[in-house]
């Protein structure tokens, strides 16, 4: 149930609050919005995309959505169990084993989806052996590397790289055509750009994804295919970050 205040749009009062703030926290832009219906009765975009170049945000900008693609993961995990293709009871290592400590080969795709896995967030090497800090399902721990071996496992059970299989089974059938996982080039133009907690702009911020989409584009020229590994080492880093989000 939407509050009379808010059927038609942003409330005045309301509006003037969110603009200030976004000046404090700092917050160069947003998109305020109702969502009613499966759709959205009404959107208000606020601030710029780019302090710098002061371009407005509009109805169409993309922002990066970061940890939100965890539950876009999660969604894609509830339709391979709908579809028969994965048990959320099964241990993580009964799918990828690549895990050696002993409380670790007890953690289950249901104690990662749950952040009970007790994984940290990030572990401080890529080296370093996962291993959970408590009994896992014990109790609540965020924790992006749960999402970054699920991810993993749904590339194993599927045969598909991360990104087609949040495609296949998220973004077409929800009819997200402004969404994607990876850098774009054809939807570039259109994205707000990352700003620091000062609010200036994160310089080089697309240069990892750009040149993985080169590295790709070039393979692609010669008849190849860009290996899950190539793709892991920039998703290692940006997994948590690297959901784009549109209308």
């Amino acid at each position: 149930m939407i509050a009379a205040g808010w059927k038609q749009g942003l409330p005045a009062s309301f509006e003037s609050e969110i603009v200030q703030w976004m000046g404090v926290a700092p917050v160069p832009g947003a998109i305020a919005g109702v969502i009613q219906k499966g759709g959205p009765a009404w959107l208000r975009p606020l601030g710029v995309c780019n302090i710098e170049a002061k371009d407005p945000v509009t109805r169409d900008t993309i922002f990066q959505a970061a940890s939100l693609s965890k539950q876009v993961t999660a969604y894609a995990a509830f339709a391979m169990r709908e579809a028969g293709k994965l048990d959320f009871d099964r241990t993580l290592v009964s799918y990828v084993d690549d895990l050696s400590d002993e409380r670790a080969r007890k953690v289950t795709v249901r104690h990662v989806l749950s952040h009970s896995s007790g994984f940290p967030n990030w572990r401080s090497g890529a080296a370093k052996q996962l291993v959970p800090e408590f009994e896992p399902g014990s109790k609540f721990q965020y924790s992006g590397e749960g999402f970054f071996y699920l991810q993993r496992i749904l590339e194993h059970v599927t045969g598909l790289g991360f990104c087609e299989v949040i495609e296949r089974l998220v973004f077409q059938p929800l009819g997200m055509t402004s969404s994607s996982m990876i850098w774009k080039p054809e939807i570039a133009g259109r994205y707000a750009l990352p700003h620091d907690r000062r609010g200036e702009v994160r310089a080089n911020w697309d240069k990892t994804p750009r040149r993985l989409h080169e590295i790709a584009k070039q393979k692609a020229r010669d008849g190849r295919i860009l290996g899950r590994e190539e793709c892991r080492c920039d998703a290692r880093r940006n997994s948590s970050e690297s959901c784009l989000y549109g209308k």
